[in-house]
Parts: C-alpha cells; structure tokens; sequence
C-alpha cells in the first residue's frame, strides 16, 4: 500500500565524480515495507508552493526496515538530485511509496541481470534479499574510474556461489588502469558483448535496469536474438 513518509537524510556519501549514495532514516512511519525492487517518490519542493515528484529505485534490502538507501546520479539542474544535493545531514525529506513491479518472479529460470549506470539500485536490492538465487549480473560503465559497489558485489559472490558478477568498461581499450587482483571481474566492451555467448538462451529471464534508451535497446536485442517478450522485465529511468 502507497503511503507518505517523513525521514531525515543520515548519510550522505560520494561514490564517485557524479554518483552519490543518499541515506535516510524513517521518522513518520518509523518502518518501511517494500518489496526488493521497487522505487519511492521523492517530493522535490517547487517555488510555487507545491511538490514535483521523482522517482528513486531502492538500493538497498528490504530486510533493513528503518532506512532505506538511494543511488542518485547529480544531473546538472536535474531538478530531483539538486534537491537531494543540497540536503544536509539531519534535514527533513518526503517521500510516497513503495511502488513499481521490477520485482523477481517465482520460477526455476537462471536470472540475467542486464544493467547501466544507477540502473543497479534495484538489481543490488534484489540480490542482497535473495541470498542463493542462481543469477548473473552484467553492469554497464563507461571506465574503470566510474567504479562502485565493487567490494558490495564481491561480497554477495562470496556469499552466494549460484551469483557472479561482470562489470562491463565501454570505453575501456585494456585492462592496464584495472588493479590485477579484480580484473576477473571486469570486461572491456558492451554488456552484449560480454554475455551473449555464454547466456543468451530460452531458459533464462532477463531483468533490464537503466536509462530508457538503452533499456529499449537492449529490449529490442534480446527480441531480435529470439527471446520471448514473456521472458524479459524491465525498469526504465527517464
């Protein structure tokens, strides 16, 4: 059931140039319940007295009750993450939710897990909830300096033997700025070209998380190579 929330920021943390990791603390009610994979609505103060709502997916699990985690990319005059930026710590936000239907289905299918950018809040949710779910994830980047979440992942890996994890440098040449202890998880290129060879059948449901465009493209690929539309489920960020 939708309801509004009154919380306070916790924690305000910089994951890298442009990426920021946003806590906050419920106040009014003082538990959240959501289901791994669904977003908030942020109420972004207007100067016309009123509130413009944006949409934020949950990064973190379900299982935490009285905070909850958002991964905001600051866009320049993006209405929803200045605001966000310039909470400080302790200040008041609200918010409406849970809503969204990103949410695993029941079946014996393995998960491919296909994200870009922030499109990880919700996929990190469902995975720190689902501790032996066979899944493979491929996240999309552009280098290695727009890294996150990294000891996050490794951490489920090891947690989770059924879950691996390839994180996919677009703009990449080589693996030279990659420390060699981790380039095991890394691939240089697209996320297509890093799990068609191997995972690209059938059998498997694929969850989609990014912006629209690539969603729609990424969509449209699995389309074109013969998987059934019945199979694919997808969360798009405008």
């Amino acid at each position: 059931m939708i309801k509004t929330y009154k919380t306070t920021l916790s924690s305000k943390e910089q994951l890298n140039f442009d990426i920021y990791l946003f806590t906050f603390t419920l106040k009014d009610p003082s538990i959240l319940e959501f289901v791994a994979g669904q977003y908030l609505i942020l109420f972004v103060p207007d100067p016309s007295g009123t509130h413009l709502r944006r949409l934020y997916s949950i990064a973190s699990s379900p299982l935490k009750k009285d905070n909850f985690e958002l991964l905001v990319q600051i866009v320049p005059q993006g209405k929803g993450s200045e605001y966000l930026q310039s909470l400080k710590v302790g200040d008041e936000a609200m918010f409406q939710g849970p809503a969204g239907m990103f949410t695993m289905r029941k079946n014996e299918k393995d998960i491919i897990f296909l994200a870009t950018g922030t499109g990880i809040a919700p996929i990190k949710s469902i995975l720190e909830s689902s501790p032996n779910m066979k899944s493979h994830l491929f996240w999309g980047l552009k280098t290695y300096k727009d890294i996150y979440y990294l000891e996050e992942f490794k951490k489920i890996a090891e947690e989770n033997k059924n879950f691996d994890f390839h994180i996919c440098l677009s703009r990449e040449t080589d693996f030279s700025g990659i420390p060699e202890e981790v380039r095991k998880f890394f691939t240089l290129g697209r996320i297509t070209q890093s799990f068609e060879e191997k995972y690209l059948n059938s059998e498997n449901d694929f969850y989609l998380c990014g912006g629209k465009e690539v969603v729609e493209s990424l969509k449209e690929y699995l389309l074109g190579k013969g998987t059934v539309k019945e199979n694919i489920f997808f969360e798009k960020f405008t």
